[in-house]
């Protein structure tokens, strides 16, 4: 009897030492990096059904402790180095339309780590997290648990363990394409219903990133 008894005691034991470990090793809190996963040669590439030309946001080198990234868009391409650190990406430096600067030092872009409602504002504009759980629908692909941020008027969506999977809003936003392929043709009707929305959100983008110009110039940061 006494040595049933052990030997319940010691799988009892080893039972809650292997739950221990397994909550220290997988539990814990949430790798909040995850919801950008930078590596060279990494390339997201998203499609929207008003705008014929994709948006490619793609990690083309190393800068230091930052990861060199090309953004590829129908407006104004552009490429910044990002500096993560324990799930929040720092700017450290910036170039628009061929124009390179550095960025102060902590500027931060996106803080995957910041509740719902967290706001923040440097001289990349003003920048607030406005959902921790969106889903995101792409062709046969639903994504969970996405965190929206808002920078100024462009709204940028991740989700955890893929990244990049949305920019904008509605209808002609533009989603991922998992599978990096040519995109979808559309007809006149259908483009042309998008039309109104798609102008709307150019112009927002473009101001928005004219305004960032103001990162050359030597302008003060936003309080």
């Amino acid at each position: 009897m006494n040595e049933k008894l052990r030997l319940v005691r010691n799988i009892a034991f080893w039972t809650l030492i292997v739950y221990i470990l397994a909550l220290v090793c997988f539990g814990g809190e949430t790798d909040n990096s995850q919801y950008l996963p930078l590596k060279v040669a990494k390339k997201w590439v998203l499609r929207s059904k008003a705008v014929g030309k994709p948006m490619v946001f793609e990690v083309v080198g190393r800068s230091g402790d930052g990861y060199r990234v090309r953004w590829d868009n129908p407006w104004i391409p552009s490429e910044l180095t990002i500096v993560p650190k324990a799930g929040k990406f720092y700017i450290s430096a910036l170039t628009m339309n061929g124009q390179s600067a550095p960025m102060p030092e902590g500027t931060l872009y996106w803080d995957f780590t910041a509740t719902k409602g967290a706001k923040w504002a440097n001289k990349i504009g003003k920048i607030a997290v406005v959902a921790r759980n969106k889903t995101v629908r792409a062709d046969d692909k639903t994504y969970t648990d996405v965190i929206e941020i808002k920078e100024n008027n462009q709204f940028w969506s991740f989700a955890p363990g893929v990244g990049f999977v949305q920019f904008g809003e509605g209808e002609g936003a533009f989603v991922l394409d998992h599978r990096f392929g040519l995109a979808r043709g559309f007809d006149n009707p259908q483009r042309n219903c998008l039309g109104d929305r798609y102008h709307q959100h150019r112009a927002f983008l473009v101001r928005d990133l004219g305004d960032g110009v103001g990162v050359f110039d030597g302008s003060e940061e936003i309080r």
